[in-house]
């Protein structure tokens, strides 16, 4: 937002900058959660015209009030001389949800549980061995991710770290939010939306005690230090 607003308040009877991808209905439940919903307009500015992830621009220029920037993209918003609000949480299922056909999934069970191991294990090393993770990252990944300075990839990974948790049960919420947003984007809503979510080879995972025990061998020499989960204004 603007240097000049100083409440959340403040953007009744405002417009809102929304990206085009990403689930843009998801900005609806924010302001949902904000009590802004049926408050605040939204436009929908593409990508394509203004590059991505860069609706602050639409701010920057006075056409609207505020716009959600994810935290890895969130630098360039502020150099341009805008500020944060912190706003509450909303439960979804984030973009790096698993997702494959129900009928692959029942006629490859082990391969589907040793995919999860290897998924958890990938969430944990992010998590309680940064230092490890980013000597792996910093090859290939780097290179894939058009970046050059280690700094910056540092701020990138540990934006995305930051959202993640190594048992990743999605909650009721966060499925019926989810499905709402496919109801909403894609008329792919389903009358159980838990019937879309299989979660017994997670199940598995944590009840053969694989997941504590890679905690625990994570941590014993790696604090986890890791920033509260928050979105941005």
């Amino acid at each position: 937002m603007p240097q000049n607003f100083t409440s959340i308040e403040e953007l009744r009877g405002k417009t809102i900058a929304v990206r085009d991808l990403g689930r843009p209905f998801t900005i609806t439940l924010w302001l949902r959660t904000m009590g802004l919903e049926k408050d605040v307009k939204t436009t929908i500015v593409k990508d394509k015209e203004i590059g991505r992830w860069q609706q602050w621009k639409k701010v920057v220029s006075g056409e609207c009030a505020a716009c959600f920037v994810a935290p890895i993209y969130l630098p360039p918003a502020l150099a341009a001389g805008l500020k944060i609000f912190t706003v509450p949480e909303v439960e979804i299922v984030s973009n790096f949800a698993q997702a494959c056909p129900s009928s692959f999934a029942s006629q490859n069970p082990a391969l589907m549980k040793d995919y999860l191991k290897s998924v958890v294990h990938a969430i944990a090393l992010l998590i309680y061995r940064r230092e490890e993770a980013l000597e792996i990252i910093a090859k290939e990944p780097m290179r894939l991710m058009g970046l050059s300075d280690i700094a910056e990839l540092r701020r990138q990974v540990d934006s995305i770290a930051a959202m993640l948790q190594v048992k990743p049960y999605p909650t009721v919420e966060a499925i019926v939010n989810t499905n709402e947003i496919a109801a909403r984007e894609y008329a792919g809503a389903v009358e159980n939306p838990l019937a879309l979510w299989d979660l017994h080879w997670l199940k598995e995972l944590d009840d053969e005690g694989f997941i504590d025990e890679l905690i625990k061998r994570f941590s014993d020499d790696s604090p986890r230090r890791r920033a509260p989960r928050r979105c941005n204004l």
